[in-house]
């Protein structure tokens, strides 16, 4: 975690709009991404119906 901590640490020391913007579009399409995986597994027929109540709780 030690990286984080010194990235964290420069973005607070040298504040930097284009690090922001670009991390802001990658949660965003990471969530996007996410958003359609678990979407994929609960809808896909060939899971039982338990496996896709779980995936609903763990995802």
């Amino acid at each position: 975690m030690m990286a984080k901590e010194d990235f964290e640490n420069a973005r607070q020391l040298e504040p930097d709009p284009a690090i922001d913007k670009e991390l802001k579009r990658l949660k965003q399409a990471y969530s996007q991404h996410d958003a359609k995986a678990s979407d994929r597994v609960m809808h896909d027929s060939k899971l039982p119906k338990l496996a896709r109540a779980r995936c609903v709780v763990l995802c």
